[in-house]
């Protein structure tokens, strides 16, 4: 078989009462190309050992969408552990009924654990712990909590087993658990290096290991394939994105054009109007009412992407006041996989038009094709900054400490890359046409403006909507402009800077 996909898989397994996972694994290692998740590679826990455990550099390794992948191993390294868990684990382990000696070990771990954590919190007032507060946690402690749980989980398994006839699955709140133990106290080991730190919650009743930056992790691992491609159409800046990958600077570096017609993507600015926490109560009604004239141009669907679920509501209800051709669909603060499916369905549908209102990095601003007509045009308010935490606050201090661009890199980089990220969903192929407004005066500055493609010609007319009118009025835009089709736009010097190459393109092609 060419190619053993997920189908096929599950097929095979029910057919011979196998685990999926495990045959998929073994089937790998008769494979040329395998395709996963991140985790199989970079989690500490998850990746494949058969392969890692050993020297690895006869293999290529392609990263797809590695502008995720900083953030994305940042958190395999930020352990946590919750006196809720705790707890759920106290009870679970009672109702399960094991042999008394094994059941009243297990809880004295845990009390154990509770008890030092719940010292901790009580060191510091209500007041001081509204935000959270560094702290120093105790190694010999988490040692020595690690060594006797790793005793206690033989005994569990072993009397769970016998109990049940099975071995706990690896779903199971103490094996679960166990592996969080383990992970947290293995980085406590080395959490004295400045890409670490220390953190206590108090209203979550929580302590935490915050990983500010993986590069050093990735820089390792990096290291040891043969050949590691990180492609995104959002690896901008290269320089930000080549250090939070761990990449050396000696790393080759490729950027293209974009292979769509120009005259098919307008972007347009709306300085007027700060979209900054203080101002934003005086920007609500002139979004609302520049996003329904814009949408009323034009009978179609849109998008509008906010920086926050406030924002995006206090925008809505000014909207909800104005005459607009469309149906509203809102984004929920918790929205489930099914609702969200729901929306693409009702996007797809040729009858009705819909604005969706989501927000900046959420589940509608990245890895979804708003194909053809799904999509015309996007609204994006405000460059999207991450919240003004502790944590991302303890970010900033290191990159300011590591790079002396704490706000670039913290706040400003990521923030611009959910704005690009959400631009991408209109223009999916070479044939679709549609509009992107960059609303807030941040736009306008150097400072941000730098950080934006290159191919983006802004407009900033002196009037917006009769500049969509225009756009829309001109029926002979060549729709094949560009690069032909979906074919890869390789530049001119290539082949002449790389004429022994594997020609990866072609082979990207192919896949």
């Amino acid at each position: 078989k060419q190619v053993i996909d997920a189908q096929y898989i599950r097929k095979m397994a029910k057919k011979h009462t196998i685990c999926p996972f495990e045959i998929s694994l073994d089937c790998s290692l008769h494979c040329d190309v395998l395709v996963g998740d991140y985790n199989y590679v970079f989690h500490p826990y998850i990746k494949l050992r058969r392969y890692f455990d050993h020297p690895y550099d006869d293999i290529i390794l392609i990263v797809d969408e590695a502008h995720n992948l900083p953030r994305r191993a940042a958190t395999y390294y930020s352990p946590e552990i919750t006196l809720e868990a705790l707890i759920d684990n106290c009870n679970y382990l009672r109702s399960l009924s094991l042999p008394k000696l094994i059941e009243k070990e297990g809880i004295s771990i845990y009390k154990q654990l509770t008890k030092y954590i719940g010292g901790l919190l009580d060191q510091y007032s209500d007041r001081e712990l509204k935000k959270p507060v560094l702290a120093k946690f105790d190694k010999k402690f988490f040692n020595k909590m690690l060594r006797d749980f790793d005793q206690f989980i033989l005994s569990y398994i072993q009397a769970y087993t016998f109990q049940q006839g099975f071995q706990p699955g690896g779903k199971n709140t103490i094996l679960v658990f166990a592996l969080n133990l383990r992970q947290f106290t293995t980085i406590l080991r080395e959490s004295d290096s400045p890409e670490y730190s220390e953190l206590l919650y108090k209203n979550q009743g929580m302590i935490k290991i915050l990983c500010k930056s993986a590069a050093p992790k990735l820089e390792k691992q990096i290291a040891g394939f043969h050949t590691v491609i990180m492609q995104s159409a959002t690896l901008f800046p290269l320089e930000y994105f080549q250090k939070m990958l761990g990449y050396p600077p000696s790393a080759q570096k490729i950027q293209y054009s974009s292979p769509f017609a120009q005259q098919n993507r307008l972007y347009l600015l709306m300085p007027s109007l700060s979209t900054k926490y203080e101002y934003r109560r005086e920007s609500y009604d002139q979004i609302a009412v520049t996003i329904s004239k814009a949408v009323n141009v034009k009978y179609g669907n849109y998008l509008a992407f906010f920086p926050s679920f406030s924002y995006l509501k206090a925008v809505q209800r000014e909207i909800e006041t104005c005459s607009l051709s469309v149906e509203l669909l809102v984004q929920d603060r918790k929205m489930s996989e099914r609702k969200r499916k729901n929306f693409l369905r009702k996007l797809k549908d040729p009858d009705k038009k819909y604005l969706l209102l989501a927000v900046h990095g959420g589940i509608f601003s990245e890895g979804v094709d708003f194909t053809g007509d799904m999509a015309i045009g996007a609204f994006i308010i405000g460059p999207g900054l991450p919240a003004y935490t502790k944590e991302q606050e303890l970010m900033q201090e290191y990159f300011e400490f590591k790079w002396k661009k704490g706000f670039e890199y913290a706040y400003r980089n990521p923030g611009m890359m959910k704005v690009i990220q959400a631009a991408g969903r209109i223009f999916r192929t070479s044939t679709d046409r549609g509009f992107v407004m960059l609303i807030g005066h941040r736009f306008s500055t150097p400072y941000y403006k730098s950080v934006l493609p290159t191919d983006w010609k802004i407009e900033q007319p002196p009037d917006l909507i009769k500049r969509v009118q225009t756009f829309w009025m001109n029926k002979n835009a060549n729709l094949n402009e560009g690069s032909k089709g979906n074919e890869l736009a390789k530049p001119e010097s290539y082949q002449k800077k790389y004429p022994k190459t594997v020609d990866l393109f072609d082979f990207m092609e192919k896949i």
